[in-house]
């Protein structure tokens, strides 16, 4: 029998990995939590969230990560299209 590793073990781990702390670290990863609270309070699937900022579902899952291969300018400029269509289309906004 092997062992088992917990889920718990695994998380652990993760935190550990240097890509991963950059990743939490960065300017970025700020901006990924502003995209989640958008999500997740309006109750928007990740695709309808893509759909909004008028660009492709792989580089908004980029976004929502906090990859760094995007600036700082490009994730304050998914939030503002994403809010502007949401005032436009006189959708309730919960940002946070």
């Amino acid at each position: 029998s092997f062992p088992t590793r917990r889920s718990s073990d695994l998380i652990f781990e993760k935190l550990n990995d240097p890509e991963i702390v950059d990743m939490i670290s960065s300017p970025q990863f700020e901006y990924s939590e502003q995209l989640l609270d958008i999500e997740f309070n309006n109750s928007f699937t990740q695709e309808e969230m893509a759909e909004r900022a008028g660009i492709s579902l792989r580089d908004f899952l980029d976004f929502e990560i906090g990859s760094t291969k995007h600036s700082i300018d490009e994730y304050r400029t998914v939030i503002e299209h994403i809010e502007k269509t949401l005032i436009e289309n006189e959708e309730y906004i919960e940002l946070s």
